[in-house]
């Protein structure tokens, strides 16, 4: 009840109470407990020692920006943006965590997660905060804990994770198109192999239509005090510039992604470079790239490596992907085993079908002998 309240609303207007959202808040909470009962009876196979994992940074990091901003909200009494930065992004930072550190979670990231969240959402559920600190086996009550003590926020380690999270994402939308059917004549669409190998490239510099196009957009964001002029006065100018002529079909589009991205992630999407390493992030994470994926290998190139197309196409922050598949003893095994149990399930129909035309018949025959020999 309380959370779903803390929920309802910051601002003077009428609170907006969902029933649902306290249907779904004590799953939440008991979700949570429940996780937290794991986590102390697996304390044993939680990872020790130093936690410097690309990961173990980017979660101890993410923690520190979620107790700082909660904090902020508390202290403006906006209760909704509290729950928000203290609860629910908070178990999404643990839960991507989670997801991304192939080699185990840290047993000291862990807990310090778990009484830092039991400290952040105590002002609204005290109750079920209160049993969490006595599961951790503090011997005062949680209300005479002292508030979390945040650490350094690196911002440029939590814009690489983002990157990574959204390569992942961008990298399993292009298998899936991968795999599909490919668009022949009406039944006969033939499904592609799974890939096996893929090869990624990371761009250093955009492009030179990209590069003249992004400078132009930085120098008005500077001038205007933050502010990018209307798409007019932008395609105006930009068109006027002799190298972008032939490219203005694709400067437009170019120019409303960056405007869109400007508004959800801030102006260092209009960097020239990224303050980030590409290559040493996806090579860091190799393992779960290739594992989510299902692959074999990744191979990590340059786009300079590259074709015109992926020279064009590639530029920094948006890898360019090329899956294929290379013939190995895994793929004879897999392809003759998938064979075998097509030619098993094509004969077992055919032995099937057999089956009951002969077992038909015999009914058949079996009847017509019967009525013949109760006629006679």
């Amino acid at each position: 009840m309380r959370l779903a309240l803390a929920d309802a609303g910051d601002t003077v207007e009428d609170a907006n109470f969902v029933e649902s959202m306290a249907d779904a808040g004590i799953l939440r909470l008991y979700t949570w407990v429940e996780w937290v009962k794991e986590m102390l009876a697996n304390w044993d196979s939680l990872r020790s020692g130093p936690a410097r994992t690309f990961n173990d940074r980017v979660f101890t990091s993410e923690m520190n920006a979620g107790i700082i901003k909660t904090e902020q909200n508390y202290e403006k009494m906006m209760f909704k943006e509290a729950l928000k930065t203290g609860f629910f992004e908070f178990q999404a930072a643990k839960d991507k965590y989670r997801e991304l550190a192939i080699e185990g979670m840290h047993r000291e990231l862990v807990f310090h997660f778990i009484e830092s969240q039991t400290l952040l959402l105590a002002p609204i559920c005290p109750h079920v905060c209160e049993y969490i600190w006595s599961l951790l086996g503090k011997a005062e009550s949680i209300m005479k804990a002292s508030w979390p003590v945040p650490g350094v926020v690196d911002e440029v380690l939590v814009q690489s994770s983002q990157y990574l999270t959204e390569v992942a994402h961008d990298l399993r939308l292009r298998l899936k198109n991968y795999m599909a059917p490919g668009k022949g004549k009406k039944g006969n669409k033939e499904v592609p192999h799974k890939p096996s190998h893929c090869t990624i490239y990371v761009a250093k510099n955009y492009p030179l239509w990209q590069h003249t196009t992004l400078s132009i957009l930085r120098k008005h964001y500077q001038t205007n005090g933050g502010q990018l002029p209307d798409n007019k006065i932008i395609a105006s100018e930009l068109s006027s510039l002799p190298e972008l002529k032939k490219y203005m079909k694709r400067v437009m589009p170019f120019v409303a992604m960056i405007k869109e991205n400007l508004e959800k992630k801030g102006s260092h999407v209009l960097d020239l470079e990224l303050e980030f390493d590409e290559q040493a992030v996806l090579r860091e994470n190799m393992v779960y790239l290739t594992n989510s994926l299902e692959l074999e290998h990744i191979e990590l190139k340059f786009a300079s490596e590259g074709d015109e197309k992926i020279k064009e196409d590639c530029c920094p922050g948006k890898p360019f992907c090329i899956f294929r598949v290379e013939v190995s003893l895994g793929f004879f095994v897999s392809s003759f085993i998938h064979a075998r149990m097509l030619s098993s399930i094509f004969w077992a129909g055919m032995l099937l079908h057999i089956f009951m035309f002969y077992s038909s018949c015999a009914h058949s025959w079996i009847g017509r002998h019967y009525s013949q020999t109760l006629i006679s």
